[in-house]
């Protein structure tokens, strides 16, 4: 788990260190009775309905953490890109050896 980073604490300020372990204490808005096993954490950041809102009432107190991560994914995306593209022009001056 070391290559991912280590975890950072989603309230906290973007860009995170550049980790890609994101993790929260808050607790989801409008608990569900407990039944079972307590998965009522997991729900402030799984379902939109018990996702923790900041003093307005709208804006979820997570965006920080969801925009990261979203981007964060979109930026590995690139990365991926680039070097396919990469591949191809080395793969190509090379007379079919990469270097």
């Amino acid at each position: 788990m070391d290559r991912f980073g280590a975890p950072v604490l989603a309230e906290g300020e973007a860009p995170y260190g550049g980790t890609h372990i994101l993790f929260t204490n808050l607790e989801p808005q409008s608990l569900p009775p407990l039944v079972g096993i307590d998965m009522r954490p997991h729900q402030s950041t799984a379902r939109d309905d018990r996702t923790p809102l900041e003093l307005d009432g709208v804006t979820p107190k997570l965006l920080r953490a969801w925009r990261y991560v979203l981007r964060a994914g979109d930026a590995d995306e690139e990365l991926a890109h680039d070097q396919a593209e990469q591949n191809k022009t080395t793969v190509g001056l090379g007379g079919g050896t990469r270097h």
